[in-house]
């Protein structure tokens, strides 16, 4: 909406109207930096030069003095030394009572396009909060005595999210046909051996004891086989890594670790029971599927695999789900197993089953009996309800072998029941955890408001900045973090923290690692709320200020002298005097702001370290706006200079000779 403006703000009620903020677009076509922009007369008489029309000069002049919009077209020049036309719309902006407080001017670069086109409407070519100032319509007035922005302001300042670097592996040198552990590839093998393991998990049980005659699920459990041997194969070929935290690839050590580990289960669930062994009978289909029975052992490897996922409740809470499904079924089909077997009398469950649904069993009669999917479903449900301890006794056992089974239920069940469920409340509370402690510390806020008796303004911006604080940092303390991890670590983790900051601002560039370790470490995070004064107006100047996130206005009274946004530094030129100064004005938060703070003194120590990269930092280093009073300071100077001369001449008396 805004790319390509080039615009700046200036305050009418201060001298020679103060620029008191630029956008980035105005930096780029005149090629001076913010920092030495801000606070130049808003005539912009330093873009001036030979070529510059005095009569386009005397406009720009006058039209600062009027109070309607004007339009001028001047000659300037570039950093470099580059003229350029350029079109000046300059909007002045009033209050409820008439009186312009402030400028905006909009830069326009005159090109063939643009000079064919002199005659577009001024409100086509600026944003809509910029032109509400004029004759037709006014801002409030809280706006312009604070300067409170609007969210359109918000995105002129580009309050926007930085974006991550990305982290890569460099791949070793490996033999052909070797395959990465951590290579894209092996990542969807990995997980399409998942899923195939998941598949047999479930229909491996069930083939052994219900048993199925459909083509396409034999052919599945083909290509599962068939699978499963080509993983074993990928096995061979995967690099892994050692006990000294090495990526091992030479394919002799590779087979040998993987003949020490998971060969052995891998080939006794690979192997394709269903061609080895002929089936010519019903003994030898349940043999062949109680053979299959063996391909459940990876899920051995899978349970290692899923160890990654504990920290997360709600994926352990998933996780246990499956698992007490899985194994309700894995028990179905052996309950259906045993009434199988015991089909030949006619008291156990599935006869009872057949004469409650109408289907009794009529050994004359081929298929007979209660159907496949009616025996699964009442088999599970008998599982489900043994296991969480609810059974209703309308599913019973009736043969020893089945009351037996039975009892083993209730004791897998109850010990399911308490690791399982037990550990539901638990993740449900930990899941909870952080809005628990969010209440508790609100509570001690409110606590501390009531017992000290805060009053309602300054308790208002309490609560709305420990709200604000709690959602940047989800309650988390930094310092209180890093002191747990030794020093070395804690460089590391502070310039990951800072690393916008360190690569975004140009006096850090150059600087040898060493040096940005250690400034890393002096850096504090300062996170402020909307009208949130960060320095006072005659507080001594201990630190520089580095704007990582939202906008400042910078105030002398009522008077807003400055506006600043992203990488934008305030404070003080420590380097050019001995003892920190005062504050000449107040700097006041406009929005929620996250602001880089180093200490004069921490600043000094580093620089004293590396003397190397001191001149380097210190001559591109561009403050944005000095906060040091040097009227003050010359005030200082100026009483201290009276009192020498005062005592010296109490010390020693002129004479006259």
């Amino acid at each position: 909406m805004f790319s390509g403006r080039k615009f700046v703000i200036a305050n009418a009620r201060v001298e020679n109207c103060a620029i008191i903020f630029c956008n980035d677009g105005f930096c780029l076509m005149c090629g001076f930096s913010r920092a030495e922009i801000m606070q130049k007369p808003c005539t912009c008489n330093f873009l001036y030069g030979p070529d510059t029309k005095r009569l386009a000069i005397a406009q720009m002049a006058q039209a600062l003095l009027g109070s309607e919009e004007r339009k001028v077209e001047i000659t300037l020049y570039r950093k470099d030394g580059h003229c350029f036309l350029c079109t000046v719309d300059v909007v002045p902006v009033k209050n409820e009572d008439g009186v312009v407080i402030m400028f905006i001017l909009n830069f326009e670069v005159m090109t063939e396009e643009t000079l064919q086109n002199r005659t577009h409407d001024l409100n086509h070519r600026l944003p809509t909060w910029l032109v509400t100032g004029t004759k037709h319509h006014t801002f409030k007035h809280r706006f312009f005595m604070f300067f409170i922005p609007c969210p359109l302001l918000l995105q002129v300042l580009s309050l926007g999210a930085d974006v991550l670097p990305e982290y890569k592996l460099q791949a070793p040198r490996i033999h052909k046909w070797t395959v990465l552990h951590y290579s894209p590839f092996k990542a969807v093998w990995d997980w399409l051996i998942l899923l195939l393991v998941i598949y047999t998990a479930i229909l491996t049980p069930y083939s052994a004891s219900c048993g199925y005659s459909c083509s396409p699920l034999n052919v599945v459990d083909l290509i599962v086989d068939i699978m499963f041997i080509i993983d074993i194969l990928i096995n061979f070929r995967t690099t892994y890594v050692n006990s000294n935290d090495e990526v091992v690839s030479h394919p002799v050590r590779i087979a040998v670790h993987y003949f020490k580990g998971w060969f052995l289960i891998d080939m006794v669930a690979a192997i394709p029971f269903d061609l080895l062994i002929y089936r010519n009978g019903e003994e030898t289909t349940t043999l062949i599927g109680l053979l299959k029975t063996a391909r459940l052992l990876r899920l051995v490897r899978v349970a290692r695999k899923l160890d990654r996922y504990s920290e997360y409740g709600a994926a352990v809470l998933f996780l246990l789900m499956c698992t007490f499904a899985l194994i309700a079924h894995w028990l179905a089909c052996i309950w259906y197993a045993i009434g199988s077997v015991e089909r030949n009398g006619s008291i156990g469950w599935l006869h009872t089953l057949g004469d409650q649904l109408g289907k009794h069993y009529n050994y004359s009669v081929q298929g007979s009996g209660p159907s496949i999917k009616d025996k699964y479903v009442t088999a599970l449900y008998f599982t489900f309800s043994s296991l969480t301890s609810v059974g209703f006794g309308n599913v019973s056992p009736n043969t020893n072998s089945e009351k037996i089974f039975s009892i083993c239920v209730m004791l897998i069940g109850s010990l399911m029941y308490a690791s399982i469920f037990g550990n539901v409340s638990a993740i449900i509370q930990r899941l909870y955890s952080g809005t628990a402690r969010y209440h508790t510390q609100m509570l001690r806020v409110r606590e501390f408001i009531r017992f000290h008796q805060i009053p309602n303004p300054l308790r208002q911006r309490l609560e709305e900045y420990f709200q604000h604080a709690w959602s940047y940092t989800n309650g988390i303390d930094m310092n209180a973090v890093l002191k747990g991890f030794p020093e070395c670590l804690q460089a590391d983790i502070c310039l990951h923290l800072n690393r916008t900051l360190l690569q975004n601002c140009k006096a850090f560039k150059g600087s040898t690692k060493g040096c940005l370790r250690a400034l890393a470490m002096k850096f504090k995070t300062t996170h402020a709320p909307p009208g949130d004064t960060l320095v006072h107006a005659g507080d001594v100047l201990t630190a520089i200020y580095f704007i990582s996130r939202g906008s400042i206005e910078i105030l002398r009274g009522d008077v807003v002298v400055a506006i600043l946004g992203k990488n934008d530094i305030f404070g003080e030129p420590i380097n050019q005097y001995a003892r920190g100064g005062k504050s000449n004005a107040d700097v006041r938060a406009l929005t929620y702001c996250d602001l880089h703070k180093i200490q004069r003194d921490d600043v000094l120590e580093v620089l004293n370290m590396y003397p190397e990269f001191a001149d380097h930092f210190w001559n591109n280093l561009e403050i944005t706006f000095n906060l040091r009073d040097v009227s003050l300071q010359e005030r200082e100077h100026s009483v201290m200079f009276i009192f020498t001369v005062s005592h010296t001449s109490t010390a020693f008396p002129f004479r006259p000779t």
